[in-house]
């Protein structure tokens, strides 16, 4: 079993806005590490273990890279060769949740 975690590719989708507004938005704060890994890296790794019967029915979390968003937002600068600023989209001081109340809400038991 491969568990891949966050995949780099999923920036690529993001590349326009970021270069239009130079702001790179996700839900974490800026020091959280995020383990990354490109999808070329799982096709390799994939190719070595496939056919050795010693890796069958084992479980493998997948990473190349641990990086905090504020690292992810800098790489992103120099690449784009344009200054990229971090936003998280949720604040820290974002209102737990009642869950007693929510589950009222919704009917459940």
């Amino acid at each position: 079993i491969l568990r891949p975690v966050f995949m780099m590719e999923n920036f690529i989708s993001l590349i326009h806005s970021i270069k239009e507004t130079s702001i790179l938005t996700q839900d974490y704060e800026s020091n959280h590490l995020l383990d990354l890994v490109c999808a070329d890296d799982i096709g390799a790794f994939t190719a070595q273990i496939a056919c050795d019967p010693f890796f069958f029915f084992k479980t493998f979390d997948i990473f190349s890279d641990n990086l905090s968003m504020q690292s992810i937002t800098n790489i992103l600068s120099i690449k784009l060769n344009q200054n990229i600023n971090y936003v998280q989209s949720l604040p820290s001081s974002f209102p737990s949740l009642d869950l007693n109340l929510l589950n009222a809400n919704l009917l459940i038991p």
